[in-house]
């Protein structure tokens, strides 16, 4: 029973199933079975039974047999079905394998490739790499290469200019008739625009190179506004533009800042303003708002707007003009000329300094220019520092010995006028051998140095004086060089230099470098100022002779009496500051130098007593005649062609009726040097007799008042 059991529970059994002999012949099992397990359950065995029992198990053997036959075949049949469908399978797995090693080969072959171009790209950005290496090595040296042609191109450039300059601005003070001092400063006015470029281009340069510096020192912050706007106005009343200075409120006197980098500043955006403008106003408005605690440090804010009504820009022109050669368009740049650096040069060194320089404006309304800066406020110098340095030389001290190593001979013949006249005794060296042989031979007080020079430059030449155990190697050196780049002086420094100076050199710079190294010794000797401007000796238009100025007259028209200070020769743009020479030959022309000798004479008699009108309503703060009082003079200057007694005059008819104590004091300063000024150079041109009214007194009733 159990193997029959086993039958109907083995999963094979279910493909016999199907086939009715096997139904069959498991029925007769089944019977056969039943009838054993009858036969053998009673006792005792019936014989007969089990007899027929067996013949009955016997009789279905050839069934069982061939049942047994056809499942063979079956099992058979399925085993081969399974074996087909393992085939099949196995096929399908090699096909599977071969896909996916096909696959992983491609994949293979693709890395490799991958790699490949990997391999080829590092090459080639390796390849760049060194190329960009490469290039930035020449780059670098051709940087260096072009510091050093500037170097050399700005030494070429401005020692040439320097002499033209120099020797433009003595023949400036000696005796000229009218139109050949118009001629000379159009000369001067040119070759002062030729230096201006050089030294725009000298910035940008520095700018480039990360040395474009920025020196805070302590600095009058109202002397430097006003110095720039006297700077400006001359060309202002030349194009007919009223410039204007408006001052908001008060401004801190003595800050630290870039005192050179800010006049720079506000001298480009006012003469862009006065360039770009046909008519109407400029205007320089300032105005300080409280600042804050740095540290120990109180900052102020200054805001200085630089106003305009000339032809304006558009949104477009604004975007681009503070981009390297940018001038607007075309044809701006064709009219009114420029190398499109100045702003750019500006805004740099205004965003170096803290700040910044922005711009608004309309076509054919005028700009407006704005500079936000910020500074430190300072304590001002000590007393003994800004104390006026004696002028005059006491005439029993000997002028010092100077030796001027330089090789060109222009230079020469300049420095040989300017060491003259401040009365000192000059030696010359023509390369840095001589420089070295003559200091050895007798050593001077001073020495000037150029630094680009024949067989010896002045760095080579100052190391072997400073190597040296005689006197020659205690002597101070100068340099004396047309070369401006921050590492130049940086050397000078390092060699041994007690100074810079850089060409083209003026008076006032030599005399200034000589009071700080020698004292009363360096000041020019009182005996020289009658000999410091020849008598000029001029005719008029009718071929009468004009008297030629006497030594005394000379004398007198130098040294001139301010209010504060002695006045004793003439600066560099005294005239062009002063006199509109344009206008003055044309009404000499229209009126013969006598009639215009005569209007002067008039003048400076101060016959109508408007001149002193105008001082004693300063002096008294009297603002409602103020008005009156300046429009009379500044009419007369202006027929005359005495721009800056003009431009004094301006500002107190527009400024009267807010005038206070320190503003009236400012005010009346200024007209009284513009007169005084005004007339020592009509003096020394000989162009009028008459003695400078004597305007002081107006000064000390403002004192008295104040105090």
């Amino acid at each position: 029973m159990s193997h029959r059991r086993l039958l109907d529970e083995h999963p094979s059994s279910s493909v016999l199933t199907s086939d009715t002999r096997f139904v069959l012949v498991f029925q007769q099992i089944d019977s056969l079975m039943a009838q054993a397990d009858t036969a053998f359950v009673s006792k005792p065995l019936d014989l007969a039974v089990l007899t027929t029992l067996s013949r009955n198990f016997e009789t279905i053997g050839p069934d069982i047999q061939s049942l047994s036959q056809v499942a063979a075949r079956t099992t058979a049949k399925w085993v081969e079905t399974q074996q087909q469908v393992l085939l099949q399978q196995n096929q399908r797995i090699n096909l599977l394998t071969l896909v996916l090693m096909l696959m992983v080969l491609l994949a293979a072959a693709a890395l490799v490739v991958r790699h490949r171009q990997q391999a080829a790209e590092h090459r080639e950005k390796e390849r760049i790499a060194s190329q960009l290496r490469d290039a930035n090595r020449q780059a670098e040296e051709a940087n260096r290469g072009k510091s050093r042609f500037l170097a050399n191109m700005s030494h070429e450039l401005r020692t040439p200019l320097n002499g033209m300059m120099g020797m433009l601005g003595l023949l400036q003070i000696s005796a000229l008739d009218l139109q050949q001092a118009q001629y000379v400063r159009v000369a001067r006015s040119s070759a002062t625009h030729l230096l201006l470029l050089i030294n725009d281009l000298l910035d940008i340069s520095a700018i480039d190179e990360g040395k474009g510096k920025i020196e805070p020192v302590q600095t009058n912050l109202p002397e430097l506004i006003r110095n720039v706007a006297d700077m400006v106005r001359p060309s202002a009343v030349q194009k007919g533009l009223d410039l204007t200075l408006d001052i908001e409120g008060a401004l801190t006197t003595w800050v630290i800042t870039d005192g050179t980098r800010l006049t720079q500043i506000l001298l480009n955006l006012l003469t862009n303003a006065i360039k770009f403008s046909k008519r109407g106003r400029v205007t320089l408005r300032l105005h300080q708002t409280a600042g804050a605690f740095v540290g120990d440090v109180y900052t102020v804010n200054l805001r200085a707007q630089v106003t305009d009504e000339g032809i304006g820009m558009d949104a477009e022109t604004i975007s681009r003009i503070f981009r390297r050669f940018e001038m607007g368009d075309a044809s701006v740049s064709r009219l009114y000329g420029g190398t499109g650096l100045g702003l750019e040069i500006s805004r740099t060194f205004a965003r170096m300094m803290a700040g910044d320089i922005t711009a608004t404006s309309a076509i054919g309304v005028g700009s407006t220019f704005t500079l936000d800066i910020h500074m430190a406020v300072a304590h001002g110098p000590a007393l003994d520092t800004i104390a006026d340095a004696p002028l005059l030389r006491d005439p029993s001290l000997p002028g010092l010995d100077i030796l001027v190593a330089e090789d060109h001979p222009v230079n020469r013949l300049y420095m040989a006028a300017l060491l003259g006249l401040l009365g000192h005794g000059v030696r010359f060296a023509e390369d840095g051998e001589m420089a070295v042989a003559e200091a050895r031979r007798q050593a001077p007080d001073l020495i000037l140095m150029d630094l680009h020079m024949p067989k010896l430059d002045g760095w080579q030449a100052t190391h072997q004086l400073r190597a040296g155990d005689d006197a020659a190697c205690r002597v101070p050196i100068v340099a004396l060089t047309a070369d401006v780049l921050t590492n130049c002086q940086a050397r000078a420094a390092a060699a041994g230099m007690e100074g810079f100076l850089s060409k083209p050199v003026t008076l006032a710079q030599i005399e200034q470098l000589l009071l700080r190294l020698f004292g009363a010794r360096g000041a020019a000797p009182d005996r020289v100022q009658a000999s410091r401007l020849p008598a000029p000796h001029l005719g008029d238009t009718a071929g009468a002779a004009v008297p030629a100025l006497t030594a005394t007259d000379a004398t007198q028209a130098v040294a001139i009496q301010s209010a504060t200070r002695r006045r004793r020769r003439f600066i560099a743009g005294d005239v062009e500051r002063h006199l509109n020479l344009v206008h003055i030959g044309e009404l000499w022309a229209a009126i013969t130098l006598s009639g215009y000798r005569s209007l002067l004479e008039s003048l400076f008699l101060d016959d109508s007593r408007s001149l002193q009108l105008l001082c004693d309503h300063l002096g008294h703060q009297r603002g409602d005649t103020l008005e009156a009082a300046a429009h009379s003079v500044k009419g007369t200057a202006a027929s005359l062609g005495l721009i800056a007694i003009v431009g004094a005059c301006l500002e107190v008819e527009k400024s009267c009726r807010s005038f206070d104590a320190s503003t009236c004091t400012a005010a009346l300063q200024r007209v009284c040097d513009s007169v005084r000024i005004t007339h020592a150079l009509l003096q020394t041109m000989g162009l009028v007799q008459a003695p400078c009214p004597d305007l002081g007194k107006s000064h000390a009733v403002l004192t008295t008042t104040e105090n």
